[in-house]
């Protein structure tokens, strides 16, 4: 069961919230690889599941939202669930606009 589940309704066509979702998730294991150590794909890439040390995330896109669900793996990770949370809301918020 995820600790953190956030939805956000979009209003862009499906082509570009893939492409959106691709920048966000690759710009963060960018930005920040001692955080993300894998990333995969699903084939048509509407879903991403990305892995580190502490975590592991799926986000997932549609033609009207896109859909984060994050489990937090440790006790330290745990206690840090508000921040991380605020952190992927406010992505997805720049990102997909409603």
């Amino acid at each position: 069961m995820a600790d953190i589940d956030i939805t956000r309704a979009h209003s862009l066509d499906e082509a570009e919230a893939q492409e959106r979702l691709d920048k966000l998730v690759t710009g963060f294991q960018n930005k920040r690889p001692d955080l993300v150590k894998e990333v995969k794909w699903s084939t048509d890439k509407k879903t991403a599941v990305a892995t580190g040390k502490l975590f592991e995330g799926t986000f997932v896109v549609s033609a009207g939202d896109v859909k984060a669900s994050v489990e937090l793996k440790g006790f330290a990770a745990k206690m840090a669930k508000g921040m991380v949370t605020q952190m992927i809301g406010k992505m997805l918020d720049r990102h997909f606009p409603a």
